[in-house]
C-alpha cells in the first residue's frame, strides 16, 4: 500500500507538472508561432537581399522544430502518465479512451508540425533555387558580355589590320609610282645629256 501510496504521489506530481508545462508550452507556442509567421513574411519579401530571405526561413524552420520538440516531448509525458493511470486503475473503458485520445493526440502534434515543416523546406529551397538561378542568370549575363567585348576587339582587330594592309599597299603604290617617276626622269636626262 506505502508503494501504490508512493507511486500515486509521484504520477499526481507528473500530471501537475505536465499540466503546468502544457500551460507554459501553449503560451510559448501562439508567441513562436506569430515569430514564425514573421520570418515567413521577410522570406517572401523579394525587397530582402536573398541571404536575408534565407536566415529568415532557417530561423522560422528552426523555431518549429524547436516547439516540435516540446510538443512531442508534452504529448509524450500525456500518454506515459496516462498508461501510468491505466495500469494504477483498473483499465475501464474511458480510461483507454483516455489513453487513444493522447495517442491521437500526440500524432496530430507530429503531422501538422511536419506539414509547417515541409512549407518551411519548401520556402528554404526556393529561396535557394532562387539564389542559384540568380546566380547562373548573373554568370551568362557576364559570359554574354565577355563574348561582345571580344567580338568587338576582334573586329577592331581585323579593321586595323585591314586598315595597315591598305596603307602599306596604298605606301607600295607611292613608292612604285615613285621609281617610275624617278626611272622617267632619269631616262629623261640620260636622253638629254645623249642628245648634247
Amino acid at each position: 500500500i506505502a508503494n501504490d501510496t508512493k507511486n500515486a504521489i509521484a504520477l499526481k506530481q507528473a500530471f501537475i507538472a505536465l499540466r503546468d508545462s502544457e500551460r507554459e508550452l501553449n503560451v510559448e507556442t501562439a508567441q513562436r508561432r506569430a515569430d514564425i509567421e514573421a520570418l515567413k513574411l521577410i522570406a517572401e519579401d523579394v525587397s530582402k537581399t536573398e541571404k536575408e530571405r534565407l536566415e529568415a526561413a532557417k530561423e522560422a524552420f528552426k523555431i518549429e522544430n524547436d516547439l516540435l520538440e516540446k510538443r512531442i516531448a508534452n504529448a509524450e509525458e500525456a500518454v506515459r502518465i496516462q498508461k501510468e493511470q491505466n495500469e494504477v486503475n483498473e483499465s475501464m473503458d474511458e480510461d483507454l479512451d483516455a489513453l487513444a485520445e493522447k495517442e491521437i493526440a500526440l500524432a496530430d502534434i507530429r503531422g501538422e508540425s511536419v506539414t509547417k515543416q515541409i512549407e518551411l523546406n519548401n520556402k528554404i529551397n526556393a529561396i535557394e533555387a532562387q539564389v542559384a538561378s540568380d546566380r547562373e542568370t548573373r554568370n551568362q549575363e557576364r559570359l554574354d558580355q565577355i563574348a561582345e567585348e571580344k567580338k568587338a576587339a576582334d573586329d577592331l582587330y581585323d579593321q586595323q589590320i585591314a586598315q595597315a594592309d591598305a596603307w602599306e599597299k596604298r605606301t607600295n603604290q607611292i613608292i612604285a609610282d615613285n621609281l617610275i617617276a624617278d626611272k622617267k626622269a632619269a631616262d629623261k636626262k640620260k636622253a638629254i645629256a645623249q642628245e648634247l
